[in-house]
Parts: structure tokens; sequence; C-alpha cells
């Protein structure tokens, strides 16, 4: 019953849910099994339910029917596909490799089980005698009787063993299959380990010709001390990380169609600027605005530990805001102090996007840190190219706000929200937001007006 109202997953990755449509899948894959299994159940009671003596005429069958019953364990297959998404979603070489490992050690394991009890099955037949009671296992303990069986499988994966062997016609022939089956899978077990393991070595050795090639062009260059180790600290942690968060790296991304990559890098950095008054009203009111923006103008950028992020008094050529989204920064200000930053999501240089700025403090990595950055050229060639509200508004009231500043710095105003109601009151935003009472934006306006309003 659970199976029939369960939902699956489609061959797109997303969930099926609903009830008619899992009904039809349930009826088209594994109805048929599942009724299987339930006939004999219903068949062996039916047997046992007629007494003693028809369970007595009947004990090879009940014996047949409760291997059978075995065949349960096929519906591991459907865990196939979770297992499956659950590689994917490991971003580690080292993880995926022993996901490999524990994989086959549990496939052998429960083959092991399934082998040694049909094995002891066919062996414990009072009428023909087998090996259970030829090797007197009969008078052990049901532990050791299970162990011994199972130790049996278990070689055969390895070519069998003399300590248990078979003893009638049944059981040879049992015995000889097992060992084909088992020759067979365990080769398909080495080949699969095998090619985990080259390519974990291949990306392993990439890195390593990757810096040694480093190291050699650095030598070439002259360049030696405290700069020679930062370069290859540097370089190091980024070979290090398992995840590629560089999307420009992956090639088969490049194949995709454009509207594709567009909604993947929304919705890979969308969440970093939910924090943010006038971009979480951005998201919200000019959505495909902000796809653009997410698609063109957002990166990711990692640096490492003592790097310096932007320097006092430089005035970039290609300016950026920085959103922090994991490690502690350092900031020093001449006027206002040093300050360490540690909140996920903090912003810096947002300035860059409203002001022709330079940096007025500096700011270096305390850790290793990442960062989300916005590129300022591209943010304001797509807002002018897809989006209706001229950001002269929010700009002006920004503007306003830096001066009524004491300590002009690159770290993010507090009143984000009154600065974001000035701005859409001066464009006259305001009452017009109040008028959109469809359910389809509700919710987005209630978020909207809890932010600026």
């Amino acid at each position: 019953v659970m199976s029939s109202i369960t939902g699956y997953i489609r061959p797109d990755g997303t969930t099926e849910r609903r009830f008619v449509s899992v009904q039809r899948h349930y009826l088209q894959t594994w109805f048929v099994p599942d009724l299987a299994l339930v006939l004999v159940d219903w068949f062996s009671s039916s047997l046992v339910d007629r007494g003693p003596f028809a369970t007595m005429r009947a004990g090879k069958v009940i014996r047949f029917m409760r291997m059978v019953r075995m065949l349960r364990l096929v519906r591991l297959l459907r865990m196939q596909k979770y297992l499956d998404l659950l590689l994917e979603n490991l971003g580690s070489n080292y993880l995926v490799l022993a996901a490999d490992f524990v994989k086959i050690t549990l496939c052998m394991l429960v083959l092991s089980h399934v082998l040694a009890c049909l094995w002891y099955g066919i062996g414990n037949d009072i009428d023909n005698a087998g090996w259970v009671q030829l090797t007197e296992l009969d008078s052990r303990d049901l532990t050791y009787r299970y162990l011994s069986s199972l130790h049996w499988s278990l070689c055969q994966f390895a070519g069998g063993m003399d300590e248990l062997r078979p003893f009638n016609d049944v059981e040879r022939i049992f015995a000889i299959s097992t060992f084909m089956l088992c020759f067979m899978l365990s080769g398909i077990f080495v080949s699969t380990l095998t090619t985990s393991m080259t390519r974990f070595t291949l990306t392993s050795n990439q890195s390593t010709q990757e810096l040694s090639r480093l190291r050699v062009y650095l030598r070439n260059k002259n360049v030696s001390g405290m700069l020679f180790y930062r370069i290859l600290r540097n370089v190091r942690v980024l070979l290090e990380e398992d995840s590629v968060e560089d999307k420009n790296t992956v090639a088969l991304l490049q194949k995709l169609s454009n509207p594709l990559q567009v909604e993947l890098h929304f919705q890979m950095y969308r969440r970093f600027f939910q924090k943010h008054a006038f971009f979480a009203f951005y998201t919200l009111k000019f959505p495909k605005c902000m796809h653009m923006v997410c698609h063109r103008a957002v990166d990711l950028l990692h640096v490492a530990r003592h790097e310096t992020v932007f320097d006092e008094g430089v005035r970039s050529k290609e300016p950026k805001m920085y959103i922090l989204t994991e490690g502690r920064l350092q900031y020093l200000h001449r006027l206002a102090g040093e300050c360490v930053i540690d909140e996920e999501l903090s912003v810096l240089a947002e300035a860059n996007i409203w002001l022709n700025w330079s940096y007025a403090g500096t700011a270096s990595a305390i850790e290793d840190c990442r960062f989300c950055i916005l590129d300022v050229s591209s943010f304001h060639e797509i807002v002018v190219q897809y989006s209706s509200f001229n950001l002269s508004y929010y700009a002006t009231q920004y503007c306003e706000l830096m001066e009524e500043q004491q300590v002009l710095t690159d770290l993010a105003l507090q009143n984000q929200e009154d600065l974001l109601r000035k701005a859409l009151e001066a464009a006259g935003l305001r009452s017009s937001l109040f008028k959109r009472n469809s359910k389809r934006e509700s919710v987005a306006m209630r978020m909207i007006n809890s932010i600026a309003f």
C-alpha cells in the first residue's frame, strides 16, 4: 500500500507526488512483482492454516516459498535512483571513492547473505542428506551455522573453499551456479573499483602537474621568497577544493541552452542578495532583470588567508561589490579603526555601484574567504536594458545618506530599508505597489512591504 502512494523521481531529477501519476507509474513498474510476493505469502499462510498434517505434507513447498520470499530484496533496486542522486550531490572526489567502496561492499554482503540462506536451505533438506548433517553442523547453534554458510558464500568470490563442500547432485549444481555467478560479479566489482581509483588518480595527477608547471614558471620569472610561497599556497588551496566553483571550468555547462544557463545561475546566486534590501526588492519586482544580472554580472571569488581583497585609496578600473559568503575578514580604516567581519552575506564596497568610488579602507582575509562579486559595469548595462526602474532615484538617496555619515567606509549602510523606501517614494512607486492584489503576487508584495516599508 505504501509503495502505491509513495512519490517517485522523474528522469529529470524532479519528484512526482500527484496521486494519479504515482498510481500509473506503480502499475507500470512494481505492481506485478509486489503482487507475486503477496500471492506467495497468501499461499504459505493457507497451507499453515490447514493444520499440521497438511503442513508436513507440504514441507518442501513451504521451504521453497520461504526462499522465494527472499526475492523481496529485489525491491532494493528502487534505491538505485536515490543512491545515484546522492552520489551526484557529493562534491568531494574522496567521498565519491569511499561511496563506491561502501556500495560494492554492501552489494557483496547482501548477495552473500542470500546465497548463504539458499545454501543452508538446500543443505538442511531432511529427506536428502546434505552438507549440514554430514558435517555435523546441525548440532551447533544457529549463529554458528549462519556464519558458516556466510563464510562459504563469501569465499565463492575468491574461488571457493574446501571446509564446506557439496555432497549430492542438488548441492553440486547450486555450488557450480554460485561459483560462476560470483566469478563474473567479482570481475565487475574489481573493474568498478579500478575505474574509480584510476579516475581519482588522474584527477590528483592533473593537479600535481599544474602545480609543478606553476613552480617552474615562477622560478623562470625569478619570483622567490614570500611572494613565491603566497602564490603556491593560494593555488594549492584552490586545487584542494573538491567542489567546482567556477562555472567556466565545467565544459558541459557551456553546451546548455542560454535560457537554461540563465535559470541555473539565478538559482545559484540569488540567495546571496536576499539580505540586501535593494536587491531583495529588485528580485521580486524585476525578476527577469535579476536573472540576467546573475547570469552576466555575478561570479564567485576565493581569497586565501592573509591575502588582500582591496587596498585603501585604490580606484578599481573594473569596480565590484563584494558579498562575504564564507570566512572572516579584517577591515582596517584610518579613522574608523579596525573591525572583523564574520557575518554571512556582509556587503562591502556597495558604493562602487552608485558613486565614482575609491576604497576608503583595506580589507584582508583572516582565513580563507569566499565572496560573491557583482561586476558594476555589467550591472549598469543590464539594468538599463531590462528594467524600467531608474537607478538614479536610489543613487541620489544613497549619496545623500553617505553625506550624512561622519566617516565614509566601504561597509554596508545600516538603514537600507529607509533608503529603499525614500527611493521608491521619489520614484512614485509606493502607491502603485499597494495596488497589486493578485494571488500570484500577494506573498511577494508582503515581502516587499516588510523590507521597504
